[in-house]
């Protein structure tokens, strides 16, 4: 095939920027004019942002490949009236439009102001339930439970729907599977008062009858399977919910072999007092295989890759879960530039890189809701401090007794072989460094492992509401053998709450600690099992540079006999080599642009990796251990959705708040890093900070940036 020239390419880039430009700015005719600027005077109660989401007529984005808006004055008689419906609907039934202004921007433009009178807000002054006295008293306090709306609170449509609708799903959670609710609110405009009523009909209390299914000719799923699935959630004889139909849904979907799967209550049994369950299941394609490629850029790392990974979900009969993947790529390090330049001023590397592995998944081990998980894998990787070759096996049991809660036990095997690479060690200790004798050992890890994972999370990719919680426990060595004994601890939560109606605002919070409990006489931890942050666990540092860092020469080769005489000394760089104790956590404001799959993110992060573990830090230094240790950054971030989760790009500013990172000295000794000033690596003055020895973070600079797919937590 072939390949056009580079003028080509830009010619067409052009020509495709200009349609997207003009696109961009086709008008609805010759003479519309468009709207410049939109101004809501007089809002105190109700946002003037609100107000313009709302409407129709908008007013045209600074954004220069936006599309351009255009007055419509149809539209704007209807937006005008819109204006006073929706302060009604906020409780200012009083509420007046005082003057309109339509104001000519020439060539070709128009500004448009309204100005308004809220007026005083509308309360609720009586509040009454009908239809309720057949209820069981506890039953009744149920189902008016919380409500979103109470007796003298301002009347707003949206929290009296609200309430109607919560009060029918508060019945139908308690059985009552054909109760209607609905009301009636009467507003007298004069006193500013409204009375409101609810009125339910309530009908029959039903139990769960059986299970039906529905799935595809000839289909490989036995239809017992798939109705044992669901009767984990809906069990014939227990009350009807809405709450246990959707839980069925989910776990007939966590099947995972289905592309579609829809859970229904059938046509009621008045007599009997049931209502049978109808699950209609789509098998997906059993085989599939994917292949694809990218690429890792991180200030201090830099990676392309090739992905591949083949499934079968049916492998050997018996829904067994089989799937093999693969990646094979080179990494460089610091970055691509550095090592094709041929620098010595920092150690380089440029090594190739791979990972290899197969995983076995046998459902309904023993149980219906356990499952055997076998895997094994080989990795080599390159990082600062050290490169490895090495691979693990693992065997265990998850229990799943919800959709939301996994419940794991694996028995792991490690073996890796690491490797000093190209970054000496002089005449300092190894085992300081590589918790091993040797510059070059092998590490054999033999560990048992416990995880516990609550996930109420409603996108794993990109949530917006819900909670994950997480706790693992490892316990290395002793009578299982390896190199060492070691007892490592990960709990972990992260929460998300979007507000209000529309979830335009988003409140994301994140909090892991992590300890690591050496148990061996003498032993040092491994590198392996340690303790590393940055990057988007701890955005004010690149990836895995929240660490100790150990002080190496920045040319290996180079010695004092070099002809390079004291003071001047050795070049030294700095290298992580992990810890004991973690703490990480983040607290994220995303503005959710309406219409559109733009996110804009705030957020601010702190964390710590220390030498010590967390319950040695607390015992020595006190609570002061978190406080005396802590890194502090703030940044902002944006993200564009996309069906594989979030494109995000990050930019984050560390605070000179905290102590600098520990570092060891190698020997013979070599000099630190001088002060880092600049904004990747463009020297900008005192604007953009200085890391200098004493200063928080020191030696990493105070500016970082990450873009990757996937949110940060």
């Amino acid at each position: 095939m072939a390949v056009p020239p580079a003028g080509g390419r830009l010619g067409s880039l052009s020509a495709l920027l200009l349609a997207l430009i003009g696109c961009a700015n086709n008008k609805p005719n010759p003479d519309a004019l468009e709207v410049k600027g939109l101004r809501i005077e007089g809002t105190k109660q109700v946002s003037e942002g609100e107000l313009k989401d709302r409407i129709l007529t908008s007013e045209s984005s600074w954004w220069p490949f936006s599309e351009r808006q255009y007055f419509d004055p149809i539209s704007w008689q209807g937006d005008l009236r819109r204006l006073i419906r929706i302060y009604q609907a906020s409780g200012y039934f009083n509420a007046r439009i005082l003057e309109q202004q339509v104001i000519p921007d020439p060539p070709d433009a128009v500004k448009l102001r309204v100005r308004v009178e809220e007026g005083p807000p509308t309360f609720v002054q009586r509040l009454e339930y009908e239809g309720f006295d057949a209820l069981p008293e506890s039953q009744r306090l149920s189902a008016l439970a919380h409500l979103p709306i109470q007796q003298g609170a301002i009347f707003k449509e949206a929290p009296w729907e609200d309430a109607k609708s919560q009060i029918q799903r508060n019945l139908r959670e308690m059985g009552y599977a054909e109760a209607l609710v609905n009301g009636e609110a009467l507003v007298d405009v004069a006193k500013n008062e409204a009375d409101l009523k609810v009125n339910s009909t309530i009908g029959q209390r039903y139990r769960f009858g059986d299970v039906f299914v529905s799935t595809n000719p000839h289909a490989r799923v036995p239809v017992s399977w798939i109705r044992e699935q669901a009767e984990g959630a809906v069990k014939k004889g227990s009350w009807y919910s809405d709450s246990a139909m959707a839980e069925a849904q989910a776990r007939v979907f966590k099947m995972g072999v289905f592309g579609g799967v829809k859970v229904n209550p059938g046509a009621p049994d008045g007599q009997a007092g049931t209502i049978p369950v109808v699950v209609d299941v789509r098998e997906s394609p059993f085989h599939t295989v994917r292949l694809g490629g990218g690429a890792g850029i991180d200030q201090v790392r830099n990676e392309v890759r090739l992905l591949g990974e083949y499934t079968d979900r049916d492998f050997y009969g018996g829904l067994r879960k089989f799937t093999l993947r693969g990646k094979i790529g080179w990494a460089f390090l610091p970055n691509l530039v550095t090592v094709v330049s041929g620098s010595q001023a920092v150690p380089v590397k440029s090594e190739p890189i791979y990972k290899a592995s197969a995983d076995f998944e046998q459902p309904r081990a023993f149980f219906r809701d356990v499952k055997l998980t076998t895997g094994l894998e080989s990795q080599r990787d390159a990082e600062q401090a050290y490169s490895f070759i090495g691979g693990r096996g693992r065997v265990g049991l998850v229990w799943q007794p919800t959709s939301h809660l996994s419940i794991a036990s694996t028995y792991n095997l490690e073996v890796d072989y690491v490797l000093s690479g190209q970054t000496t060690l002089g005449g300092q200790a190894p085992e300081l460094f590589y918790g091993c004798p040797e510059v070059n050992c092998l590490v054999v890890l033999s560990y048992l492992e416990q995880a516990i994972i609550w996930d109420h999370r409603d996108d794993i990719a990109d949530p917006r509401k819900g909670f994950y919680l997480a706790f693992a426990v490892q316990e290395g060595g002793g009578p299982l053998g390896g190199s060492y004994t070691y007892l490592k601890i990960t709990p972990e939560g992260r929460y998300y709450k979007s507000f209000p109606r529309d979830e335009r605002y988003t409140i994301a919070l994140k909090l892991r600690v992590g300890t690591l409990w050496p148990l061996g006489s003498g032993q040092s931890s491994p590198i392996v099992t340690r303790f590393f942050s940055g990057g988007d666990f701890m955005r004010g540092f690149n990836y895995r540079r929240l660490s100790p860092m150990a002080l190496v020469a920045s040319n290996p080769s180079q010695s004092l006999d070099d002809g390079i005489v004291a003071p001047a000394g050795l070049a030294g760089v700095t290298v992580p080599i992990g810890g004991n104790g973690l703490f990480e956590s983040s607290v994220e404001f995303r503005y959710n642009f309406p219409r559109t799959d733009l996110v804009l993110a705030s957020f601010l992060d702190m964390g710590f990796v220390t030498s010590e573990d967390v319950v040695k830090g607390v015992q020595h230094q006190g609570f002061s251990y978190f406080t005396k240790n802590m890194q502090y950054a703030v940044g902002v971030g944006l993200r564009y959705r996309t069906p594989i989760g979030p494109l995000r790009f990050d930019l984050a500013r560390r605070l000179n708040i905290g102590p600098s990172l520990p570092i060891t000295q190698s020997t013979p000794p070599v000099n630190p890093p001088g002060p880092q000033n600049g904004f990747f690596g463009i020297t900008c003055g005192p604007f953009c900070g200085q890391s200098t020895p004493g200063s928080a973070g020191y030696p990493e600079g105070v500016w970082s940036f990450h873009f990757s797919i996937g949110e940060s937590f």
